[in-house]
């Protein structure tokens, strides 16, 4: 059953939730305000459906029943301390353009930029929907109490076919490996405003308190160091976000157009999602271009830029032995030995 592989990353959130997430919001000085999730009953008619399909027993129902009113699916505030106004899971967001029946082609870049933040920020909350395939339950919040195993949608697939009624047994959860806690939410958010707070020119189009910007600036720093740890560099040298795969500096206008430009940013994970760890969590996600989505497939993001020196050098290698070596190879090596002069 689905549960009994839930409950792997489940502990393992709790304890992250109550040892790193937790405290490192309260250090930096968010709210951490608890927002009680809105009791739907969307849920029942899922795990009703789900037994029907014996995907799930009614122990186990009863189990996930039990964590969901214990407050599973709740959020975190990540506003400052003794903010004004309501607390808010993803605060302080620009203002939403609205285009009517504006043709996507004739779309102002700018403001398609401003939307895909407003998106990027909230990516961490909601997994994506939209997938083609049937049964593919990837529409939902991350903290959704129901979260499927590839086998177990497998098998939902195969028991709607053979039914007859694939259009019943949908949205029945998201995939187990996009799920997460609250407080890895609640991190995960706060890391990528960070990030899109600091991509070029994107700070004039917030509104924020100025305890706010003070832990985003005090997050900055501690993210280019994080991840500088891993040989990612995500700044450029005007401490501007920065894909750290191409190192090109990223700009309003690549957010927004995810899916249809390589340069389009999207949801990235430093580490690469899976089923017994959920990998949405502070200091695992970053906006990345989709080049370079693609360039890491399942492997950790940090392996990609040695993966490409390394290619690189067996195209030089190949270019010499075959005699074709061109001088804006030769040039681009002597740069490379003279840099390599000063490594000790």
């Amino acid at each position: 059953m689905f549960v009994d592989l839930f409950k792997i990353p489940f502990n393992d959130g709790i304890e992250y939730d109550n040892n790193t997430g937790r405290p490192e919001l309260q250090r930096l000085g968010c709210c951490c305000k608890e927002i009680v999730a809105k009791r739907k009953t969307q849920y029942k008619i899922r795990m009703k459906k789900l037994i029907e399909a014996n995907a799930l027993t009614q122990e186990d129902s009863d189990w996930l029943t039990k964590i969901e009113q214990e407050g599973f699916q709740n959020s975190i505030c990540i506003k400052e301390k003794n903010h004004k106004g309501r607390c808010s899971r993803v605060p302080y967001l620009p203002k939403e353009f609205k285009f009517g029946k504006t043709p996507k082609e004739n779309r102002d870049p700018f403001k398609v930029g401003v939307n895909g933040i407003i998106a990027k920020i909230k990516d961490p909350v909601n997994n994506p929907g939209g997938d083609p395939c049937p049964l593919q339950n990837r529409g939902g919040s991350r903290n959704n109490i129901t979260m499927l195993d590839k086998n177990t949608e497998k098998q939902l697939r195969q028991y709607a076919k053979d039914k007859r009624k694939e259009k019943y047994y949908v949205n029945l959860g998201i995939r187990l490996s996009m799920g997460a806690t609250k407080y890895m939410i609640a991190t995960a958010v706060l890391d990528m405003f960070t990030m899109i707070y600091f991509t070029k020119d994107a700070k004039g189009i917030f509104e924020i308190p100025k305890n706010f910007e003070n832990i985003l600036k005090q997050r900055w720093e501690e993210l280019k160091n994080h991840h500088l740890n891993d040989g990612l560099i995500i700044f450029d040298r005007y401490n501007n976000l920065q894909d750290p795969v191409d190192h090109r500096t990223i700009d309003i206008k690549d957010y927004g157009v995810g899916h249809t430009d390589l340069r389009g940013i999207q949801f990235g994970h430093i580490k690469p999602i899976r089923e017994d760890k959920w990998m949405s969590r502070g200091g695992n996600v970053m906006p990345l271009p989709r080049g370079s989505n693609l360039k890491q497939s399942n492997s950790d993001l940090k392996d990609v830029p040695l993966d490409q020196l390394k290619h690189a050098k067996e195209q030089v290698s190949r270019l010499k032995e075959l005699g074709c070596l061109s001088e804006d190879y030769k040039t681009l090596l002597k740069e490379i030995v003279d840099i390599a002069k000063d490594i000790k």
